[in-house]
């Protein structure tokens, strides 16, 4: 064995090490990406789904916004959700939108007269 075929060995196989190390690094990448995907699924209760319009039933109730607890009027154009069995109204859909992504976030923190009044006006 002469000097190159020992460099040969020697960048084949730190050249074989880093192909292993990647492949193991994507595979866990894929791994997280179906976890993610599968663990949000639209029946279970823990996501909240936005309400297209408020039931007809809501319009004209007065209630709080569950994201910021200011007062409002439920319109049919009124920004709302449905969770864990209840529709929550909110100001805009901005705030719609935050309390959709994460709806126990917004629940679980010191509950506030409007999130618990927000919860017992809906249906």
């Amino acid at each position: 064995m002469n000097f190159s075929s020992v460099e040969i060995q020697k960048n084949s196989s730190i050249h074989r090490n880093q192909a292993i190390a990647f492949a193991l690094t994507m595979a866990m990448v894929l791994c997280g990406f179906f976890y993610v995907a599968g663990s949000a699924n639209a029946d279970s209760p823990a996501i909240a789904t936005v309400l297209s319009k408020a039931p007809d039933g809501d319009v004209g109730k007065k209630t709080v916004c569950a994201y910021c607890g200011m007062h409002l009027t439920v319109k049919s154009d009124t920004p709302g959700a449905a969770y864990n069995g209840k529709d929550y109204y909110f100001c805009d859909e901005t705030e719609r939108d935050s309390f959709v992504k994460t709806p126990a976030q917004y629940l679980s923190k010191q509950p506030s007269a409007g999130i618990a009044a927000a919860a017992k006006t809906s249906p």
